[in-house]
């Protein structure tokens, strides 16, 4: 008896990004910026949002 075709599982995908990064680049003023949002698990299993800003070429 031949086998039925396996139908792939579905995969769920993330409701919502966990980063986000923006710049703001301006020369006239040398206004080179960054500000990144990441979402991290946190030691209690629940999440929480991490904030770092900088001028962009550092570390934040």
């Amino acid at each position: 008896m031949p086998k039925a075709p396996q139908t792939p599982l579905p995969r769920q995908f993330s409701l919502f990004p966990e980063s986000a990064r923006l710049q703001r680049i301006d020369p006239a003023t040398n206004c080179w910026r960054f500000y990144r949002l990441t979402l991290q698990d946190d030691l209690f299993g629940g999440t929480v949002l991490v904030r770092s800003w900088g001028r962009l070429g550092t570390t934040g």
